[in-house]
Formats: C-alpha cells, structure tokens, sequence
C-alpha cells in the first residue's frame, strides 16, 4: 500500500503482517520485522524489541529507505 512505501521512504523501522503484498517490499529482519496475521503477540514482541533496543535496529529503517530508493523511486519506475 502506499502507506507502507510513505513510512519505508521515511526511514521508520516497520512491524507488519507477514503476507504476500508486504513480502514483496520488507524482507524480514533487514528492511522490516513480519508476524503472522494473526499473531497478536509476535507483533507485540517486535514492537516492543525495536522500542527496547532502538539502536539495535535502526538497521530496519535505513534498508526500508534503500529498498524504495533502489526499487520503486520515479527514476527507476518511470522510464
């Protein structure tokens, strides 16, 4: 969704729903962090890691940015 791709390009480290659409731009543990749809407390988990531990995974929002910047830029899908 576009609102997945506006807080990839922000650089905001992303919790999300381990499902085909997501998987396409977040790989797990690099750009992002994924739990099962139904999985309450895997996502809670998650949250609560990147809130813990905030400079352990910074990594996540700065490959979220790359990932957009590298994939789905203008220069790189309009032409």
């Amino acid at each position: 969704s576009w609102s997945l791709f506006n807080a990839m390009s922000s650089g905001c480290r992303i919790v999300s729903c381990r499902v085909a659409p997501v998987e396409e731009a977040i790989i797990h543990g690099q750009s992002g962090l994924l739990a099962d749809f139904y999985d309450v407390e895997g996502h809670a988990r998650h949250a609560l890691q990147i809130l813990r531990q905030p400079d352990e995974w910074a990594h996540l929002g700065e490959n979220a940015r790359r990932t957009i910047e590298a994939k789905y830029a203008l220069t790189r899908t309009l032409p």
